[in-house]
């Protein structure tokens, strides 16, 4: 819109104005993208149909040096997650059992089978007890320990006070007597008769239960001493390479304790059975005498045990706060515990400490 001023010899006159509409230029069609005709609603054959025809902009073939950065990422990807699962499992394996979460446990028995599951949990139920009992024995020492220092420091004063001197049994430069030194020689010499008949008698012992194990195994499989000698093998070459292998080892060996605590027929059977599966990893090995239904049975007794065993997990024990003396009570780092401070406590107190901190109390108490 413009305004035209025309000059008149009377003035200068303003000229109406009016609006005059211009012509367009053509503005570029917008391409149609396959995305775009997704969302408007289109089926599928319509969308091939228009893009053979044209009217549909098609992506862009990636190129070859694309494709294969594309599949190289892949493949990297794909090696690094295969990579960290090993891993994983090479840490859970190694793994003590009394130091794996109940996540963790729950992961590594998944794995086994139902005679290496019920044998799991009967050795966990065994670690409890005899941790139990450590932490008895372990805290009766300390508690005995420390009264044997009170009477000792008391007959030290109650001997100055009557003018007595009381030699040092711990004095390095203390001559001592002939019989005192024979009487040592003597113990010791008792000490080493005692572990060499106990090391034979383990000895016997263990030649014993093979015996019966093997008896056992060749009862219930025909190919028994054939696959105990492919188990052999196993052992000798795949604990390196297979996972499984050194499952089983560990499982037999495991087998074995237990076997010497029961002392049942059950438990050599189960030895029995974890040495033949051992043996069946051998690649010439060739299938035998399979279990009997009575075995099979005692798989699922055994089963139903295992499920009773976890719906009646223990709780874990907790402490929140170590007791002090006149009456009151103190709270204090574990580090900072004394056997002064334990010497009074209930077992359950004591149950609830770490490992290191018993092992430090026992040092320090007792010069364990």
């Amino acid at each position: 819109m413009s305004e035209v001023d025309v000059k008149i010899d009377e003035g200068t006159e303003q000229v109406a104005t009016v609006v005059i509409d211009e012509p367009k230029e053509n503005a570029p069609a917008e391409e149609l993208t396959r995305e775009a005709v997704e969302k408007a609603g289109f089926t599928p054959e319509e969308i091939a149909m228009a893009e053979k025809q044209g009217m549909i902009k098609k992506p862009a073939e990636p190129s070859d040096a694309d494709k294969k950065k594309a599949d190289a990422e892949a493949k990297e990807t794909a090696d690094n997650e295969k990579k960290a699962t090993e891993e994983k499992e090479k840490a859970l394996l190694n793994k003590k059992d009394e130091d794996l979460t109940l996540e963790e446990e729950h992961e590594k028995v998944a794995k086994y089978n139902p005679n290496e599951k019920a044998l799991y949990f009967k050795q966990k139920k065994e670690r409890l007890k005899r941790q139990e009992a450590q932490n008895e024995r372990d805290l009766l020492k300390i508690k005995t320990a420390e009264q044997d220092k009170e009477l000792a420091d008391l007959k030290k004063k109650v001997a100055e006070l009557n003018g007595e001197i009381i030699p040092d049994e711990e004095d390095p430069n203390r001559i001592i007597t002939a019989a005192e030194l024979k009487k040592e020689l003597d113990k010791k010499d008792k000490a080493k008769k005692d572990e060499d008949i106990q090391e034979q008698e383990k000895r016997e012992k263990a030649k014993t239960k093979l015996e019966s194990i093997s008896k056992i195994g060749k009862k219930k499989y025909t190919d028994f001493d054939k696959t105990m000698g492919l188990a052999k093998e196993v052992l000798a070459t795949q604990l390196e390479k297979s996972a499984r292998a050194r499952a089983l080892h560990e499982t037999y060996l495991s087998a074995i304790v237990l076997s010497d605590n029961e002392g049942t027929a059950e438990s050599e059977e189960l030895v029995a059975d974890i040495a033949y599966e051992i043996g069946k990893l051998h690649p010439d090995y060739k299938a035998g005498t399979s279990a009997s239904d009575k075995n099979k049975a005692k798989i699922k007794s055994e089963k139903a045990n295992l499920e009773k065993i976890l719906a009646n997990k223990e709780k874990q024990k907790s402490s929140a706060a170590i007791g002090g003396s006149g009456g009151g009570q103190r709270v204090i780092s574990e580090d900072d515990l004394t056997p002064q401070d334990i010497k009074g406590w209930e077992q359950n107190r004591y149950n609830a400490l770490s490992r290191r901190t018993k092992d430090r109390l026992l040092r320090e108490s007792c010069g364990l």
